[in-house]
This record gives C-alpha cells, sequence and structure tokens, in this order.
C-alpha cells in the first residue's frame, strides 16, 4: 500500500476544494456585471422565490460548500485509514465528488440566472441526481459490508445489495427520461421518495 492512500488531506481532497470555492473567483471577476439582489432559493418549476445580497453568492455560497465537502471528505478518509486499502473505493469517490458537482452546478444556475441567461434548473437539477443515481446503482453490488452502517445478517447481504443496486439504477434511469422528456420536479422527486421507502425497508429487513 503506498504511503499517500492513507492520508486525510489527499489530492483528492485537495482538487475538490478547489472547485469548491472556483465560483467565489468567477463571481469577485463579475462582481460589477452582478445585480444587487440574486436569487438564493427556485421553486420548482425554477422560478426565484428568495432573494439575497450578491455576497450570499459569491462568498457565503462557496464557503458552505467548501465547509460540506471538507467534513465529507475527511470523514470518508477517517473510515478509509480505519479500513486500511479496503477504505480506497470508488463507491466512495462517488460522493466525494457530489459536492463539488454541486458546487459548480447551484453556482452556474444562479450566475446565469442574474446575468439574464435562460436555463432550464429543473431539468438540469434532474440530470445531475439522475447520473449520480446510476453510479451509485452500479456500484452498490460491490459494496462490502463494513461499509453499511447496520448490522447485516448472514446471507442477506447480497440480497441488500441487490436490491438496492436495482432501485438506485432505476431510478436514475427514470430520472433521466424524466428530464429529457421536460417533465415537472414532482414526479422526480416522487420517485426520490419511493427509493428512500425501499432503502429504510431493505435495511430493516436485512438488519440483525
Amino acid at each position: 500500500m503506498k504511503e499517500n492512500e492513507n492520508k486525510i488531506i489527499d489530492m483528492t481532497f485537495v482538487i475538490a476544494s478547489i472547485i469548491c470555492i472556483c465560483p467565489m473567483f468567477y463571481g469577485i471577476a463579475k462582481w460589477n456585471m452582478l445585480p444587487e439582489q440574486m436569487p438564493i432559493h427556485f421553486d420548482m418549476n425554477g422560478n426565484p422565490n428568495n432573494w439575497g445580497g450578491r455576497w450570499i453568492n459569491v462568498f457565503l455560497m462557496p464557503a458552505i460548500m467548501f465547509v460540506m465537502n471538507a467534513t465529507l471528505h475527511i470523514s470518508f478518509n477517517l473510515k478509509a485509514k480505519k479500513m486500511g486499502a479496503q477504505g480506497r473505493t470508488k463507491f466512495f469517490m462517488i460522493f466525494k465528488w457530489f459536492v463539488p458537482v454541486v458546487a459548480i452546478t447551484i453556482s452556474f444556475l444562479t450566475y446565469s440566472y442574474s446575468l439574464g441567461l435562460n436555463v432550464n434548473i429543473p431539468r438540469i437539477i434532474m440530470l445531475i441526481l439522475s447520473i449520480l443515481f446510476l453510479l451509485i446503482g452500479n456500484y452498490f453490488p460491490k459494496a462490502e459490508k463494513w461499509m453499511f452502517n447496520i448490522e447485516v445478517k448472514e446471507g442477506k447481504l447480497t440480497s441488500l445489495k441487490r436490491t438496492l443496486g436495482w432501485s438506485f439504477a432505476i431510478t436514475g434511469v427514470a430520472g433521466l427520461f424524466l428530464a429529457l422528456a421536460n417533465i415537472a420536479l414532482w414526479a422526480f422527486l416522487a420517485l426520490i421518495a419511493v427509493l428512500s421507502v425501499i432503502i429504510i425497508l431493505s435495511s430493516l429487513r436485512a438488519a440483525k
């Protein structure tokens, strides 16, 4: 095992952190072009329903994303250090890159709207989440027992992984269809609600 594989602050953490704060530098560069009040929340139709000073989007949001990214990375890397070589898994990497992708996406949507560009916010959100679910679904069958935060009964692990893998994958495919067909975000949220129920029931069934 290489020495840097057990570092808490690794290169992935550094790159992801830089990505999280990149929108801050873009906002500073475009400061004079941005309106004094910028959207800080959008409704299900992609219309802003809450506003705040531009400093919130330029400085506060990247800072929040940076902290979330650091918390996620450090927690996973501590787990990886404890588990040794097994901790370096593609399953964890999916979640490690999720926050930077979300940070860039939120900033892109907010800056685009503020600068007068027309973007389909619900569609972009559905596309990103659908791809995430597809990736998770693909790697769930390969997950190790120690990755689950529950005690799994003997002989139930394979069934649990397959159930969760197929559930996430089907949700991802359905989400892509909804996004490409430009169907309301509510439909996708309903799919996520169903997925949540499946996760809870499957976990209870497999737990000791």
